[in-house]
């Protein structure tokens, strides 16, 4: 007998941005990927230790300067878009409401102010990252050779 599927809770706002966390490194690891590609480097040791000193957004412009593939360049745009959410997630001061226990950041400008979140918010983010992730990663066409695994 097939199950009936049921309604899911909504996910808690902390366990929503572990998920950005989580979506930012694997956006982090495609982004190293197509940098590989893109310079044609054997490992992604190599394709890594160049992308961890330029930083992600950094080297997604480079990505996008080097390459002639459209639907590189359209990717790119969109993960520079899922990194700058992902950073206005994780790099804002959080507070807790001691009356409501509702989530919040301090916005910075143009003065410092409290702005309630809501899980949904947080969600965007995360389908963001997770879109950018699965885009890019079917994008690439090449396989890096990846350290070995420890023993």
């Amino acid at each position: 007998m097939p199950r009936t599927p049921r309604a899911r809770a909504p996910l808690p706002l902390a366990r929503r941005l572990g998920l950005v966390v989580l979506g930012g490194q694997v956006l982090e690891i495609t982004v190293t990927a197509h940098l590989g590609q893109v310079l044609n480097l054997a490992t992604f040791e190599a394709a890594e230790g160049i992308a961890g000193r330029l930083g992600v957004t950094p080297t997604l412009d480079l990505i996008a300067s080097l390459t002639t593939d459209k639907g590189v360049k359209a990717w790119a745009k969109l993960a520079r878009r899922a990194v700058e959410a992902r950073n206005h997630t994780i790099h804002t001061p959080w507070f807790e409401d001691p009356e409501t226990h509702q989530l919040g950041i301090l916005e910075r400008r143009p003065r410092v102010r409290r702005v309630y979140r809501s899980p949904k918010e947080v969600q965007r983010t995360i389908d963001l990252l997770q879109q950018a992730g699965r885009d890019g990663a079917a994008l690439v066409t090449i396989d890096l050779e990846l350290p070995p695994k420890p023993e």
